[in-house]
């Protein structure tokens, strides 16, 4: 899509006109807040950094006039996912971006959402809690590493859940460290604990 032709129909966003920009922008507003505010200010860093988009803003000469006047009305046109301001600034950043420039972005973008979704899946097969430092992990390693770094971590982290379900799978008298009662009322602990106490003192 030329710039020219997103400066039409101004009741509505650049990314309606824009069929995969407005699949990355949906993707991305389904994510709880908290999420969304992570993922999305990972992907500002990449912009940022990979695709040089604030020297783009700063210089106003290689825009066209609709972007520039775009960008200081955007805020008359927020949605649900503007609310979230690193989300606001990323559809901004698009917006300016050259189409070479958005493809690349909107790549980034639904590879980066296939990865929080795997992680989220994995949470809810092992039922566990999802953790927003896990989801930072994932994010600033794939904006600032690549994939194969986020593979890499997924597979420790499903490690991490796999070992924890077995834990609780246990029978308690097995535990490590578990006192238990014997047949004549006294108290014991298993051989493994008194190794470890052995060890310690």
């Amino acid at each position: 899509m030329t710039d020219a032709a997103l400066q039409n129909n101004t009741g509505s966003r650049w990314y309606d006109r824009d069929k995969a920009s407005a699949k990355s922008v949906g993707l991305l507003s389904e994510f709880p807040f908290e999420v969304l505010a992570i993922v999305a200010e990972g992907l500002n860093d990449y912009a940022e950094r990979e695709l040089k988009v604030t020297e783009q803003i700063k210089n106003f000469k290689s825009l066209g006039t609709h972007l520039i006047l775009a960008l200081y009305k955007s805020q008359k046109k927020m949605r649900q996912p503007d609310a979230c301001p690193p989300m606001h600034k990323i559809v901004n950043y698009m917006m300016v971006l050259s189409p070479q420039g958005r493809s690349q972005m909107n790549r980034q973008i639904l590879q980066l959402i296939e990865f929080i979704q795997n992680y989220h899946e994995s949470c809810m097969q092992y039922q566990q809690m999802v953790d927003l430092d896990e989801v930072g992990v994932i994010t600033n390693t794939y904006v600032r590493q690549g994939e194969a770094e986020v593979r890499q971590f997924l597979a420790a982290v499903r490690g991490k859940f796999i070992q924890s379900v077995a834990l609780t799978k246990l029978p308690q008298a097995k535990r490590p460290g578990q006192i238990t009662e014997d047949g004549l009322g006294h108290t014991k602990t298993d051989a493994k604990s008194r190794d470890m106490r052995i060890q310690a003192d």
